[in-house]
C-alpha cells in the first residue's frame, strides 16, 4: 500500500457511517484536502475486496462507500467504469444501488456514454441494467439540456422489449413517466400490446395514457396485479 493511499484510509476510517449517522446528506470529502490526484489511490481502495467482505460493524467496511461518494464530489468521468464495475461484483450492494443515480448527476452530460453502454449490456443483471436506467433518468431530470438524449437512450432501450426483462421494461416505462416522454408513447404501448411488461410497476396501459395526459379516465376496470 502506498503512503498516499495509507493516509486516505486513515482519515476514511475516521469517518462517521452512514447507517449510524442517519443523514441523507453526504459528507463533504472534498474537506479532506481529497483532489483528482488521488483517483488511482481511490478507485484502488473501494475495489480492494477485504474491504466488501469485512464485518457490518467494522469501520473497513463503509471504506468503499466513502471512496464512491468521493469519487462523485470529484465530478470525475474516469471514476465511473470502475464503479460500474464495482456494481457488477456488488449486486446486492445496496448503497451502491441507490448512491449510482447522484453519481451520475455529480459527473454530468459527460456520464452519459458509458451509462449507455452499460445499459445496452445485455449480459448485465437486470437490477443493475434498472438502476443505470434510473440513473440516465436522473441526469435528464437535473439537466434539461440533455434531457432528449435521455429520453432518446431508454426509449431506444425500451425498443429491444423483446429481449429485456418485464421488470426492465416497466422501470424502463416508468422513466420515461418521470422525464414525461410523451413521443415515446408508441414504443410503450408495442411493449405492452407485447406483454413485455410488468404492470405491477406503472399499471396498465391505459394508467400510462392517463399519466402522459392521453386519456381523462380508465374505460376497463383496472387490472389485477
Amino acid at each position: 500500500m502506498t503512503d498516499r493511499r495509507a493516509e486516505i484510509l486513515e482519515h476514511l476510517l475516521e469517518l462517521p457511517d452512514p447507517y449510524h449517522n442517519r443523514s441523507e446528506e453526504w459528507l463533504d470529502y472534498l474537506s479532506l484536502g481529497l483532489t483528482e490526484a488521488d483517483l488511482p489511490e481511490l478507485i484502488a481502495l473501494m475495489s480492494d475486496p477485504s474491504f466488501h467482505e469485512a464485518y457490518g460493524d467494522e469501520q473497513e467496511v463503509w471504506v468503499p462507500l466513502h471512496c464512491w461518494r468521493t469519487l462523485g464530489q470529484l465530478r470525475t468521468v474516469a471514476a465511473l467504469g470502475p464503479i460500474l464495475a464495482l456494481r457488477d461484483k456488488l449486486p446486492d450492494d445496496d448503497w451502491l444501488s441507490s448512491d449510482l443515480a447522484e453519481i451520475a448527476i455529480l459527473i454530468g452530460p459527460e456520464a452519459l456514454p458509458l451509462l449507455a453502454v452499460y445499459l445496452a449490456d445485455e449480459g448485465k443483471d437486470e437490477y443493475n441494467l434498472v438502476d443505470v436506467a434510473e440513473a440516465i433518468n436522473q441526469l435528464g431530470q437535473s439537466d434539461p439540456s440533455i434531457k432528449d438524449e435521455c429520453v432518446r437512450l431508454l426509449c431506444g432501450q425500451l425498443e429491444r422489449f423483446e429481449r429485456n426483462t418485464p421488470l426492465l421494461n416497466g422501470m424502463l416505462v416508468s422513466d420515461l413517466l418521470d422525464l414525461k416522454a410523451l413521443d415515446s408513447f408508441d414504443t410503450i404501448r408495442r411493449a405492452y400490446v407485447a406483454d413485455a411488461v410488468d404492470i405491477s410497476i406503472c399499471g396498465d396501459l391505459e394508467d400510462v395514457e392517463i399519466e402522459l395526459g392521453l386519456r381523462s379516465e380508465r374505460s376497463t376496470p383496472p387490472p389485477k396485479i
